[in-house]
């Protein structure tokens, strides 16, 4: 089964595909493959084909918080997350009565589902010094070990949160140095710490609304405005140079290859699927190859599960952008774009009612879209690569293709 990654905007750094690649060997390749160790998994990377700003970026005004919303988005994040914490006194905020929550309010964890501490454990990873491959180690061992029973048994047995806090944390400790011994210093740093980065987010979150919007307002400006200029340079550069249908530029072209070794691959391996997986930006190119440059090529390759994330692609079909895009199907004509089933299996689009840059496809294509909302809880900023970030969503998606394609069964129709 090769599945294949396409990145979206704003993607320069060269490592960028680690944890992205971890997540997708240990949760999501299991899914569907009896040897998943064994499944190729590769990123069709085009960020190096695009040119850096010839001045360096200058025409976008500076301001003197520059750099500084990473922290604010990820505790965001977080504290989404807590807010589903169980209390165990009366709900007050600072709006309301003056009253600062305080941990001792949360006195349980066990009320949260799998996916939510999962998720709270990694996020909480993700405001301290860590880089990507060890957060998605600690991802992982926090999907396993919020999943486990007798941990969970456990968990539900500590007579406090910090208790609580205390086990889960040795637990995904455990599980990390399984997965790497390199990984144990750096993962045992933060996991002594996250009892404190969790009770610190329990006492934020009703502490002072009003101020810490003001922050997160003022932090974000920074990072939304090198979001955006990244976002229209990369886009510019892709429909520029993307090449016409009977000659793909080298943006489309680095995905037509690595398709075309996965559909080798897929001939090698008994005929286990090609998953693609795309972010952003990425949709756009894998909708203009599946419905434009593999049509020319006569080519018989074909993805059988594509799942979109924060895609425009449902934008960029309104404005008639895509090679294949016809005024013949729109809301005028009452004709819906065709699904272009000739090299496309199944299509799951997932946005994030926070992206405001991810779109829906309903109403716009003929049946055949799995299109789902996917709430991450993060700023309009973060939430644009939240999806993956998060276990819940390789989680998610591996249960998709265990539905679609059950291991040593027979292949399932899920398409509307």
């Amino acid at each position: 089964m090769p599945i294949i990654y396409v990145h979206g905007v704003n993607t320069r750094d060269p490592r960028h595909f680690e944890p992205v690649h971890e997540y997708l060997r240990r949760i999501v390749a299991p899914s569907i493959a009896p040897d998943p160790e064994n499944v190729r998994i590769s990123a069709a990377d085009w960020f190096q084909l695009c040119d850096p700003p010839k001045w360096g970026g200058i025409a976008r005004p500076s301001t003197p918080l520059l750099g500084q919303g990473a922290e604010v988005e990820r505790r965001e994040l977080l504290d989404a997350i807590v807010a589903k914490l169980p209390r165990s006194g009366p709900a007050s905020s600072s709006l309301t009565s003056g009253h600062v929550a305080t941990p001792n309010q949360y006195s349980r964890i066990e009320g949260l589902t799998p996916d939510d501490l999962a998720d709270l454990i990694t996020v909480s990873a993700a405001s301290n010094s860590i880089d990507g491959l060890q957060r998605a180690r600690i991802g992982i061992a926090a999907d396993r070990v919020a999943r486990d029973l007798a941990i969970q048994r456990s968990v539900k047995a500590a007579n406090s949160l910090e208790k609580q806090l205390a086990i889960l944390a040795a637990s995904v400790q455990e599980s990390v140095e399984q997965q790497s011994t390199l990984a144990g210093q750096g993962a045992a740093q933060f996991l002594r710490s996250l009892p404190g980065c969790v009770s610190e987010s329990l006492s934020r979150i009703f502490g002072s609304p009003i101020a810490v919007a003001s922050l997160i307002a003022g932090e974000l400006r920074p990072t939304l405005n090198d979001f955006v200029t990244r976002f229209v340079g990369d886009v510019l550069f892709y429909m520029t140079l993307r090449g016409t249908a009977n000659a793909p530029g080298a943006i489309p072209q680095v995905l037509i290859s690595e398709l075309e070794f996965a559909a080798e691959t897929k001939r090698r391996r008994s005929g286990e699927p090609i998953v693609l997986l795309t972010h952003s930006m990425g949709g756009q190119i894998a909708y203009d190859v599946l419905t434009s440059f593999l049509p020319e090529a006569r080519s018989e390759v074909k993805v059988d599960f594509w799942c979109a994330t924060a895609s425009q692609v449902g934008y960029f079909e309104e404005l008639n952008m895509f090679l294949a895009s016809s005024k013949n199907f729109s809301r005028a004509s009452g004709l819906p774009t065709p699904f272009p089933c000739a090299h496309l299996g199944r299509w799951w689009n997932v946005w994030d009612p926070n992206d405001i840059i991810s779109f829906t496809t309903k109403g716009i294509f003929a049946n055949g879209i799995d299109d789902e909302k996917y709430w991450s809880g993060m700023s309009l900023a973060a939430a644009h690569g939240g999806y993956l970030e998060r276990p819940s969503f390789y989680r998610r998606f591996a249960d998709k293709l265990k539905t679609a394609f059950p291991v040593g069964g027979a292949e399932v129709d899920v398409r509307a």
